[in-house]
Formats: structure tokens, C-alpha cells, sequence
């Protein structure tokens, strides 16, 4: 998501007394470590890649179709919306776990300078 887009959901959620990726990502004291943090990442992108997005692309897709053909009255519209944001940080919340993940996958396979390469066992 872009950053002013990012920023935008934030400032719509408060107006409307939601809540956004901050109240959810700042547990209040839980510590854990990197390699914890790690292995949540991981099992997110594992996870979220090969099944849950998908499926939530499907619902989030649906519910944008039922808002804008079936909400025939403000309740419904109003319902909606909620459900469609709770989707959002749902998606939000796998997506941050992803990128995570992959900076950190990144970061660990850039070769230091000077470094004897490893070997791999394999001779051709």
C-alpha cells in the first residue's frame, strides 16, 4: 500500500473510531525476541502467500460488489463498510508480516565483503 494511501486509511479509521495497524502490531507487554519475530514472519508469508490472500482478495472483492449493488439503506451500507475494513487490516496486517519477512530474507543473503564464500558440497 502507498504511504499516502497507508496514511489516509489510518486518518478514516480514527475519524470513524476504528482502529489501525497500530493498535494491533503494539501489544502491551509482550517481549519477544528477533528469532521469534523471525518465525512469525515466515509462518505469515507461508501462510498468507499460498492460501489466505487468495481467499481474502475473494471476500474483499465480494464485499465491494454486495456494497455497491445490495446496501439499499444506511445500516447495511454502514455494515458493509465495517466488514470491508476489518478485511483491510486483516490484509494490511498479513502484508506488513510479508515484507517483513522478505527484508529480512534479504538482508541475510547479501554476501559480505571479503567473505570467503561457502561451499555447497556439490562438485561439477
Amino acid at each position: 500500500m502507498a504511504k499516502s494511501t497507508q496514511q489516509s486509511a489510518e486518518l478514516i479509521r480514527k475519524t470513524l473510531c476504528g482502529i489501525d495497524l497500530k493498535e494491533i502490531d503494539s501489544i502491551k507487554g509482550e517481549r519477544i525476541t528477533d528469532l521469534q519475530l523471525r518465525t512469525r514472519a515466515n509462518a505469515s508469508e507461508i501462510f498468507y502467500r499460498n492460501h489466505f490472500e487468495k481467499v481474502l482478495k475473494l471476500l474483499i472483492q465480494s464485499q465491494l460488489e454486495w456494497i455497491g449493488t445490495d446496501a439499499t439503506d444506511e445500516d447495511k451500507l454502514q455494515f458493509g463498510r465495517g466488514s470491508l475494513n476489518g478485511l483491510l487490516l486483516i490484509s494490511e496486517w498479513f502484508e506488513k508480516r510479508v515484507r517483513e519477512s522478505t527484508a529480512g530474507l534479504q538482508q541475510e543473503e547479501k554476501p559480505v565483503p571479503g567473505e570467503a564464500i561457502p561451499p555447497t558440497g556439490k562438485f561439477e
